[in-house]
């Protein structure tokens, strides 16, 4: 990632710069991730970004509330903003359409947060 922009690489017998796909490049990228099944996760400062491979399955603006931190373990993204608010959200899929989303666990709002981690026990 640059100030104002990402470049995406691939790697396969050797690593190429992706220039498909539907990741966010006109923003910084401020973490990227792998979920279950193939699937990616992109934070820029104001979105968040899943992907299974290269297509885009579905983006959530934080255009109000920028975001500052954010990590992910296994099925689930955790977002600290700008504003101190933690945002968790977990990968859901329905079993009848097979698609694939983002649902909002929970949301920590009532101090100012100011670092967030996940762990599993």
């Amino acid at each position: 990632s640059q100030d104002t922009s990402t470049i995406v690489l691939q790697t396969e017998t050797d690593i190429t710069q992706l220039d498909g796909g539907d990741f966010i490049t006109n923003e910084q990228t401020i973490f990227c991730g792998n979920l279950a099944d193939r699937l990616i996760v992109q934070a820029t400062r104001l979105h968040l970004v899943l992907l299974r491979d290269i297509t885009q399955l579905q983006k959530i603006s934080f255009e109000n509330n920028p975001i500052r931190f954010a990590t992910c373990l296994d099925r689930y993204v955790a977002i600290l903003t700008t504003h101190g608010v933690v945002h968790l959200y977990s990968i859901e899929q329905n079993n009848a359409t097979r698609e694939v989303k983002f649902t909002e666990a929970f949301r920590l709002d009532e101090k100012k947060y100011i670092a967030i981690n996940l762990y599993m026990d």
